[in-house]
């Protein structure tokens, strides 16, 4: 069990490392709206990623901050 946790720690540290700010990142001002709202298959795969990332805490912390 310890092993596990000791696992899931180095990779929770190494996603932290790699990690960037979704406010930030995104030039949120050059989306086209209109136009994303047209394809429903990526709106439905976005929506999908956002719910399982939601889920996970360590990475729902962070976006939180």
């Amino acid at each position: 069990m310890i092993g596990s946790y000791r696992l899931y720690a180095r990779h929770a540290d190494a996603a932290d490392r790699g990690g960037w700010s979704v406010e930030r990142s995104i030039p949120w001002a050059e989306i086209d709206r209109e136009r994303a709202r047209e394809n429903r298959a990526v709106l439905s795969a976005l929506r999908d990623a956002a719910l399982i990332e939601a889920y996970h805490p360590v990475n729902l912390q962070r976006l939180l901050a």
